[in-house]
């Protein structure tokens, strides 16, 4: 059960930093 809140936990984080963190380091997505 911990292992997939983890899995969780990241995809959202990955989700944020795609959306929100590379764009403005003014990276393209």
């Amino acid at each position: 059960m911990a292992d997939i809140l983890i899995l969780i936990f990241i995809a959202l984080f990955w989700v944020l930093l795609q959306t929100v963190v590379l764009p403005r380091l003014g990276i393209p997505t």
